[in-house]
């Protein structure tokens, strides 16, 4: 049979990056190179969509009607999020590197709509 030992020690919990760490010593501080950058709100979008189209993909969900209904969004809304996967690679690129700060949402959503990938680079730039 086992014994348990009870062990006190302060133990304080610390939020970092994308989880939690225990450190005894108290708060740990951050380590300059390892702090993110601010995630802009197009690459965020982006990556829902991306989320959205993956469990499509996979089957978790039947299609965009019931994405919509588990989200407790609008058809429409899971389309237009949707639609952000169909931009081509390099604007992808662009935003997750935080390049089109100044783009709007609706913007970028129009020139998603667009199916020619070299177009769009056209209506990002103008």
């Amino acid at each position: 049979m086992m014994e348990s030992i009870g062990i006190s020690s302060p133990i304080h919990r610390v939020r970092r990056d994308f989880g939690w760490l225990c450190s005894e010593e108290g708060p740990v501080e951050r380590e300059e190179e390892k702090v993110p950058d601010k995630v802009s709100p197009l690459a965020r979008m982006l990556a829902l969509a991306h989320r959205y189209q993956g469990l499509i993909d996979s089957g978790e969900v039947r299609d965009q009607s019931e994405l919509a209904r588990k989200l407790k969004l609008s058809r429409n809304r899971v389309s237009q999020i949707l639609s952000l996967t169909l931009l081509g690679p390099g604007i992808q690129m662009a935003i997750l590197q935080g390049e089109f700060g100044e783009l709007s949402t609706r913007e970028l959503l129009a020139i998603a709509q667009e199916v020619n990938w070299a177009r769009q680079r056209g209506r990002v730039r103008n």
